[in-house]
């Protein structure tokens, strides 16, 4: 599913070879930087005409491999790595990760805060659709907005079809490309948006000005955002306002905590509840 990036191209191939069908990667869609007429001259007339002639290589920089491997390595699906790394260190708190792997868990309760603002939503913005901008599909977090989703809309008596998830937002381009598609079915319609990280829920805004400044009035933006979020963008709406600052020295605390009564009979595994803050209008 890689595009643009001529190395990722190589390895599909290569892995091909080697009947790997399926494999996370790290990739960029950035355009690659084609060397100046001046270098490639340079370069020619220091080859020998006898020596057979090289194709250029995927460019990178020294520093890259290594970021692109700590990416991966904590991102979001990397379960077997976490357990691993649990294994190891025992002395670990997930933080924002609702998932039990035996450390202890510092996050805030997804399923509870998705349910609670879609309830909102139903109950008091009427719409003809609902966009879900979501991280990847399999992600933990997104399976728990996807159960309070679920939830809400049983509770509301509504059919699944009123709402529509977009999965995979994190990727660059992606949420532009989905405003792109909504606007163009928007029609006299009006809309409920919920962005379920406050990178989507500017990017949304963002997009939306860009291709068509005046749907906004058609759209009842929605989602979980930072605490100054709405005065960054000049708007008021409904949103979880999540506190990143609160979480961190939470979790820092547990794992103080886990240290000094480190032995081989660990406490059981807690679960801690970051709490957010409820902004409906």
């Amino acid at each position: 599913k890689t595009s643009v990036c001529p190395l990722a191209k190589v390895m599909r191939r290569e892995l091909k070879k080697r009947g790997i069908k399926k494999l996370k990667v790290v990739y960029s869609q950035e355009l690659p930087v084609m060397p100046s007429q001046e270098a490639l001259n340079s370069y020619s007339e220091e080859q020998s005409e006898t020596a057979p002639k090289k194709r250029s290589v995927p460019g990178s920089v020294a520093f890259v491999p290594s970021v692109a491997g700590l990416i991966i390595a904590s991102s979001g699906l990397n379960t077997v790595f976490l357990q691993k790394t649990y294994n190891q260190y025992p002395n670990m708190v997930m933080l924002d990760r609702a998932e039990k792997i035996g450390s202890d868990i510092v996050a805030e309760n997804y399923e509870e805060t998705t349910y609670q603002l879609l309830i909102h939503m139903l109950k008091n913005k009427p719409c003809t659709r609902i966009e879900l901008i979501l991280g990847e599909e399999t992600a933990v977090n997104t399976r728990l907005h996807m159960e309070g989703i679920h939830r809400a809309l049983k509770e509301m008596g509504r059919d699944y079809s009123l709402v529509r998830p977009w999965y995979g937002c994190r990727r660059d381009g992606k949420i532009g490309d989905i405003m792109e598609a909504v606007l163009k079915e928007l029609g006299n319609e009006r809309v409920t948006i919920l962005g379920f990280e406050p990178d989507f829920v500017e990017e949304v805004v963002i997009s939306v000005n860009r291709i068509k400044p005046s749907a906004l009035s058609q759209i009842d933006l929605s989602g979980f955002t930072m605490p100054k979020t709405m005065n960054k963008m000049g708007m008021k709406f409904s949103c979880i306002i999540q506190n990143p600052e609160y979480a961190g020295i939470q979790a820092a605390q547990v794992l103080q905590k886990r240290i000094e009564n480190d032995s081989e009979h660990q406490e059981a595994v807690k679960y801690y509840e970051i709490k957010s803050t409820y902004y409906f209008v």
